[in-house]
């Protein structure tokens, strides 16, 4: 059992650090993920919540908030923020 863990933790390692650090050079692409994930969040806020609810703007509200931390990160250089399924979990 231990074995399998190991074994999953060095192939996750190996597949996800070439894409973060793709990632971290690329500073356009990981702004047009934020704007991506933004416009999704936002998206799925006006599909899910009837245009009278007032949880509907806390929700897009939440995406643009999200969608701020994300750009603070692509300029700061830092993790990108939660994506949408921090949004979908509210």
């Amino acid at each position: 059992m231990r074995l399998k863990v190991l074994v999953f933790s060095v192939l996750a390692a190996s597949f996800v650090s070439p894409v973060v650090a793709q990632q971290a050079a690329n500073p356009v692409a990981r702004a047009e993920q934020c704007a991506e994930s933004v416009q999704a969040c936002r998206s799925e806020c006006r599909a899910r919540i009837f245009a009278v609810d007032p949880r509907r703007e806390v929700c897009v509200k939440d995406c643009a908030e999200t969608g701020l931390k994300c750009t603070q990160g692509v300029d700061s250089g830092a993790k990108l923020a939660p994506s949408v399924q921090s949004n979908r979990s509210r």
